[in-house]
Formats: structure tokens, C-alpha cells, sequence
């Protein structure tokens, strides 16, 4: 992979680490007042879910039907991340469950 294309997906992950320390802190600081909504606390759960998302794609990237060169390139660009990165297969951020029960929201509320 180009070096400046893995200098962007260094600096993408550590922008979605900071949003989700943001979000973490955020949320810590709640523990002990009393909120008079959830809109805010809310807002940052959904940010947290959204980065630790993001990274989850960076690092195993979505294949895409029909292009067989361009899934090529993104799954070793996700192997040489996790690998430069030191994390392993099974690692919390490989699964996607949490962050597509939000992002597809509207889907199963209509199921519902």
C-alpha cells in the first residue's frame, strides 16, 4: 500500500479514537449529575457507536460485489493495519452487531 495512504488511515483511525475518548469521558461525567434529558447522553453513545464503526471498516473493510481488484486491495489493507496495529482476529472492534442495530434503526422499527 502507498505510504500516504497508510499515513490517512493511521490519522483516520486516531480521529475516531479521539471522537470515542470525547464520547467516553462525556458519558463518565454523567455518572454523577442528573440529567434533565437524554438527548446529549444520547448524542454520545451514538457517536461512540458511529467511530468505533468507522474503525471496525477501516480495519476490515466491506467488500463490494463485482470488484474483485478493489476488494483485493482492501483486504490487504486491513490485514497490514491490524497487523501494524497488533490486533488480532476476534478483537470487540471486528464485530458490527451494536453499531447496525443504530445505523439501521429505521428498518426494524418499521419490522416492529
Amino acid at each position: 500500500m502507498p505510504s500516504l495512504a497508510v499515513f490517512w488511515f493511521y490519522q483516520e483511525i486516531a480521529h475516531q479514537c479521539q471522537f470515542v475518548r470525547m464520547s467516553i469521558e462525556y458519558l463518565i461525567s454523567c455518572r454523577n449529575r442528573t440529567s434533565n434529558g437524554l438527548s446529549r447522553e444520547y448524542y454520545h453513545v451514538q457517536s461512540l457507536l458511529i467511530a468505533l464503526g468507522n474503525i471496525s471498516k477501516i480495519l476490515w473493510p466491506i467488500m463490494k460485489r463485482g470488484d474483485k481488484k478493489g476488494n483485493e486491495l482492501r483486504k490487504a489493507r486491513g490485514k497490514e493495519l491490524r497487523e501494524a496495529l497488533g490486533i488480532k482476529r476476534g478483537s470487540a472492534l471486528e464485530s458490527r452487531v451494536l453499531r447496525d442495530t443504530l445505523e439501521h434503526l429505521d428498518e426494524r422499527m418499521d419490522k416492529w
